[in-house]
């Protein structure tokens, strides 16, 4: 059936197929593959009757090379079904969601000027023009154009990070499986309906089984008591596994040095390829390392409502203080310029914000997340062990530590040997690994200001919003 399509869904076929190894598994591959073009005719047709229609590709569709993946079956049958059942028509979403974790992304080679560009900011994030031309001897016009380049053709991005612990908050990451295909259906319309002010984020990977929910919960007694009882109902009714991992401090490393721009690869650290030489304390960070953020996320602050919403606006080096003054305006809060200035300063030096940098593309081919419930010592060789990664965001949390990897092309088969190794070597009570996750929703932060008590610095809330 796949084999009469025309490009460029035969294209998509043919690359899966010649990927999939068992015939029984080719065969039910081409019964989903089939499926999957009669629901995109049915769309943009209304219906299939006509014969010659059905092998018609749509000319939107532009399909590129496809990733190896060890459960193509499940991952397509998985995205047939959330297409039909959440009446999924628009033609660009069809194709996100069937390409979604199949699809290897085109690959971008940055220069050796983009790299010294990017090595710095990772250092300086919000570094001006005129600072980044005096530190990498290039031109204002070649380094305007080259950060224009990179925020278009690698997503970079430049802003200030709040730190919720100083914010009152205590953050926690639920990684989990649920029960069935049904429960992870029922738990997004049950988070879309109710829309709980206090999650962050939900992401599921392409099984639509694995996820993680991000919650940043008042360091309330009452309200903690709440969350740990909504966790535990969350557990029964929708989880076959979960960790629940309360966040104590969190780091962020990048690592250029690694970047190979002859190649536009990232190169394996050496001190990685054995982890038995490591494993003797004490562990040490990399040297070359380009820039490594670490947050206390335990210890509060004192601040007001203006403060709350500076710290979560998406502050980025364009930003003016004119900027900002119309912002503040529209929540309702008129400052003058140098008030605003004075803020923003003091939310620096008492690290309520930082500056942080993001990129995406650039040789990497998917977000990992690796949740490990391990005692202290092991938390700590874990953390320094990432350190050597490209790029990590690393958390060292009560239960244990949660990673986010930015794995680069070609890695897989080192990552699950790190994984192995890590296992084998140090002292770990459970382990779960989340590939490929979507985001289905983000918690705006900024919009919770006005529930905040300045007088007794204390978060209003509903217990039904726990």
């Amino acid at each position: 059936m796949v084999g009469m399509i025309s490009h460029p869904l035969k294209t998509l076929a043919d690359n899966i197929i010649s990927r999939v190894r068992p015939t029984a598994e080719k065969e039910e591959t081409r019964r989903l593959l089939y499926s999957a073009v009669l629901f995109i005719k049915r769309v943009e047709t209304g219906n299939l009757t006509p014969e010659e229609k059905r092998y018609e590709s749509h000319q939107k569709l532009q399909f590129r090379e496809i990733a190896i993946s060890t459960e193509i079956s499940d991952s397509l049958r998985d995205r047939i079904r959330i297409l039909e059942d959440y009446k999924i028509h628009s033609p660009s979403r069809i194709q996100e969601m069937l390409l979604f974790g199949l699809e290897r992304p085109s690959r971008r080679i940055l220069t050796p000027n983009e790299i010294a560009i990017l090595d710095f900011l990772a250092s300086n994030p919000m570094a001006k023009i005129s600072r980044l031309s005096n530190e990498t001897k290039k031109s204002r016009f070649i380094v305007a154009n080259t950060l224009k380049q990179l925020e278009n053709e690698i997503g970079l991005r430049r802003l200030y990070h709040p730190n919720r612990g100083k914010l009152k908050f205590t953050t926690f990451s639920l990684v989990f499986q649920t029960k069935s295909y049904e429960a992870s259906k029922n738990l997004e319309a049950w988070i879309r309906q109710t829309q709980p002010p206090f999650l962050t984020a939900l992401l599921f990977d392409v099984s639509y089984r694995n996820g993680f929910i991000t919650y940043a919960i008042p360091s309330q007694q009452r309200a903690l008591q709440l969350f740990e009882q909504r966790v535990k109902k969350l557990k029964k009714d929708y989880f076959q596994q979960a960790h629940l991992q309360q966040s104590l401090k969190m780091y962020w490393n990048i690592r250029f040095d690694l970047y190979d721009s002859q190649r536009g690869t990232w190169q394996i650290p050496p001190e990685l390829e054995d982890l038995s030489q490591l494993q003797y304390p004490p562990l040490t960070n990399p040297a070359n390392i380009s820039y490594s953020y670490h947050a206390d996320l335990q210890t509060s602050a004192h601040f007001d409502q203006v403060d709350f919403l500076l710290a979560n606006l998406p502050i980025t080096p364009q930003h003016t203080l004119a900027n900002l003054h119309t912002e503040l305006t529209k929540h309702g809060f008129e400052l003058s310029r140098n008030a605003i200035w004075l803020r923003l300063n003091r939310l620096k030096q008492e690290e309520i914000i930082a500056p942080m940098m993001y990129f995406s593309g650039v040789g990497f081919e998917e977000f990992i997340c690796l949740s490990f419930i391990c005692p202290p010592k092991t938390q700590q060789n874990i953390q320094i062990l990432t350190s050597y990664l490209p790029a990590a965001f690393t958390y060292i949390t009560k239960q244990g530590i949660a990673i986010f990897i930015k794995r680069p092309t070609g890695w897989r088969d080192f990552i699950n040997k790190l994984i192995h190794d890590i296992i084998q070597l140090y002292e770990i009570t459970d382990l779960m690994v989340i590939h490929q996750e979507r985001n289905i929703g983000s918690g705006l932060q900024d919009k919770l200001y006005h529930r905040w008590n300045e007088k007794r610095q204390y978060w209003k809330f509903a217990d039904t919003e726990i």
